[in-house]
């Protein structure tokens, strides 16, 4: 299972309005990804571990980039195709 007690620990940045996502991206590719993927090459994934890591990274990524404007002005939760 994944282990997201890094991220959850770091949670506060990401909620940050003073990084940019250009921050928040460094900060999730040089400790989290890390972090997570410690002993992969030990690893024998199966199709469902690859599709947990996938989904652990799109969460990841929205807190980074947060939500999007529609035509209206209004937010919107992005979808997977639109990431």
């Amino acid at each position: 299972m994944v282990d997201s007690r890094c991220f959850y620990s770091l949670s506060k940045l990401f909620r940050s309005k003073y990084l940019s996502a250009k921050s928040k991206l460094s900060i999730y590719k040089t400790i989290i990804r890390p972090v997570t993927t410690y002993g992969c090459e030990a690893w024998s994934l199966t199709a469902l571990e690859t599709q947990k890591l996938a989904v652990f990274e799109r969460k990841v990524l929205g807190k980074v980039f947060g939500p999007m404007k529609d035509e209206d002005g209004d937010y919107c939760i992005r979808m997977n195709h639109e990431s």
